[in-house]
C-alpha cells in the first residue's frame, strides 16, 4: 500500500512511522493542555473563577486562531514546521507555568493550534482520499485528554506521590466548583 504525497509515493512503513510519531505527540499535546489548566487550579495558583477565565482564553487561542494560522501555514506550505513549533511552544509553556500562568496559557493555546493544524494536515495527506490515517492521528488525543498529564515528574507531580492524576483533578475541580456558592455581583465589586 502506498499513497501519493507531493508527487512521491509513501510506503506503508513511512505512513505508519508518521502516524506513530504524530499520534504520540498528539496524546502529549492534549495531556499537557488539559493537565496544565487543572494543575494550576489544583495547586491553588488560580481560583475557580480565574481557572474558568483561563479555560475560555485557552479555547479562544487553541481553536479561534486556527482559521488564520491555517491560512498562514497553507501559504507558507510549512505543515511540519507548524507541528514542530506547536510542540516547542507546549514545552516552553510547562517551564515555570505556576509563576507565569497567563503566559503559559498563551503558549499552550497557540502551541495546541499550531500542532493540530500542522500534524493534522500531514496525516490527512498521508493517504489521500482515505479517512483511516486521520482517525489514527485523532484517537491518541482522546487518550491524552483522559490522562491529563504526560507523565509523573514533568512539572505536574500530583500531590499524592507524583502519580498521573488520570482524571482525579477533573473530578476534584467539578466537585469543589459545585460546592461553592455563586458570587453575587454586588459582593464581587465590594
Amino acid at each position: 500500500m502506498s499513497a501519493a504525497v507531493d508527487g512521491s509515493l509513501l510506503s506503508l512503513r513511512r505512513i505508519s512511522a508518521n502516524l506513530a510519531v504524530y499520534g504520540l505527540a498528539h496524546a502529549l499535546v492534549d495531556a499537557i493542555s488539559a493537565g496544565m489548566l487543572f494543575t494550576l487550579w489544583h495547586l491553588k495558583v488560580l481560583s475557580v473563577t480565574e481557572t474558568g477565565f483561563c479555560f475560555l482564553f485557552y479555547n479562544l487561542l487553541a481553536f479561534g486562531t486556527q482559521p488564520v494560522l491555517g491560512l498562514v501555514m497553507d501559504r507558507m506550505q510549512r505543515s511540519r514546521g507548524g507541528a514542530m513549533a506547536g510542540c516547542l511552544l507546549m514545552v516552553l509553556a510547562t517551564i515555570g507555568f505556576t509563576q507565569r500562568p497567563l503566559l503559559s496559557i498563551v503558549l499552550v493555546g497557540l502551541g495546541n493550534a499550531l500542532f493540530h493544524l500542522g500534524a493534522g494536515s500531514i496525516c490527512l495527506n498521508l493517504t489521500a482520499g482515505r479517512a483511516a490515517a486521520s482517525g489514527i492521528f485523532v484517537a491518541p488525543g482522546a487518550a491524552g485528554l483522559f490522562l491529563e498529564r504526560p507523565a509523573p515528574g514533568v512539572g505536574y507531580a500530583d500531590a499524592q506521590g507524583g502519580r498521573p492524576a488520570i482524571s482525579a483533578n477533573t473530578r476534584r475541580f467539578w466537585r469543589n466548583a459545585a460546592a461553592r456558592q455563586p458570587v453575587r455581583y454586588r459582593d464581587a465589586i465590594g
